[in-house]
């Protein structure tokens, strides 16, 4: 079955599928980074009484946030660049 919509509305129904996912994987990003965040002053507020163990896992917690976020964002850098 044929397309039957003008190029208008091809281009409008495209870019609100853009505006969409580009504020999806916005919401997504920001979340990651505030987990990391947290990850980070908890290991900061506990000081010494962390173990040593629990200090390590803490911060692969964080770095896995970090690359989360980091790929939500290349996502949105990616859609920008060739998604015209």
């Amino acid at each position: 079955m044929p397309d039957e919509r003008t190029p208008t509305e091809k281009h409008a129904d495209h870019a609100l599928h853009k505006a969409k996912n580009d504020a999806v994987d916005g919401l997504k990003e920001a979340e990651h980074n505030a987990k990391a965040a947290a990850e980070k002053t908890k290991r900061t507020l506990a000081g010494d009484s962390m173990t040593a163990s629990e200090k390590a896992a803490s911060s692969i917690k964080e770095a896995g946030h970090k690359a989360a976020a980091a790929g939500d964002k290349a996502k949105r850098e990616l859609r920008d660049k060739f998604d015209k």
